[in-house]
């Protein structure tokens, strides 16, 4: 096993803008970590921003959301490596888009609750690494909705050009849903991935979480990923144990 640090630095509040300065992760999309169920996020989590240098701006916009900035360039310091386990460090040279060691990469996104409705929009734009095809550019947009009888629903498309620095154009649509019913939460999902080079993927999910008294939560999930008519079937379990208040 290994271990390694995602997110490290500076917080500064200066109300209504909140700045954050070093290892962070730049804001894009939800589906990645809300969508529900043990595998919900799977496919999503291919466009997530996470381990990046720079600095990120949060401002609160009151009755007109929040917008949030991020300038950056993938972590190439030695907390790109972890311990334990090595996973090897993070070099320039290997390429690959928003891998650059300068901050040229930059993200913004916004959101908005409409009492029980989120509606989030996001765009960025990752420089293209050493010997990749070109630029990133990327777009995404999501709606959720909490119903008051227990059901949560989830839906999120996103779309990139030049995905990951190559010729690529990708295409991703998620749509998520969970009803919790005292201690129980069931939830699935489906995820759809459209890759220019790979094609049309396709990915379902169902969940079950049992919640204790003492917050704990057991987790299962199954899984099918069809990737152009070769199926993968998956299943998995989690305990959950809450640390801290």
């Amino acid at each position: 096993m290994g271990a390694y640090i995602s997110e490290m630095g500076l917080r500064f509040h200066f109300d209504p803008v909140v700045i954050s300065l070093g290892k962070v992760a730049p804001a894009f999309g939800t589906a990645w970590d809300a969508t529900p169920g043990f595998y919900g996020t799977s496919i999503a989590e291919d466009y997530e921003m996470f381990e990046a240098i720079g600095t990120t701006v949060d401002v609160d916009l009151a009755e007109a959301g929040t917008l949030s900035l991020a300038v950056f360039y993938a972590d190439d310091t030695r907390l790109s490596d972890s311990f334990g386990a090595r996973r090897g460090r993070t070099i320039v040279t290997a390429g690959g888009a928003g891998n650059t060691g300068k901050l040229n990469n930059i993200a913004l996104q916004w959101s908005k609750s409409f009492d029980a409705t989120t509606v989030t929009l996001g765009a960025r734009h990752l420089k293209a690494g050493q010997g990749d095809v070109k630029d990133e550019t990327g777009y995404v947009a999501a709606v959720s909705h909490d119903f008051a009888n227990g059901v949560s629903l989830l839906g999120e498309v996103a779309h990139f050009d030049g995905f990951g620095g190559t010729a690529d154009d990708a295409d991703y649509a998620t749509l998520g849903a969970s009803y919790g019913m005292g201690n129980w939460t069931y939830s699935a999902s489906y995820t759809q991935r459209d890759i220019t080079s790979t094609g049309k993927d396709k990915f379902y999910t169902l969940g079950l979480d049992y919640t204790f008294k003492n917050d704990i939560t057991l987790s299962g999930g199954l899984a099918l990923l069809d990737e152009s008519g070769a199926k993968t079937r998956s299943a998995g379990v989690a305990v959950i144990i809450p640390l801290g208040g």
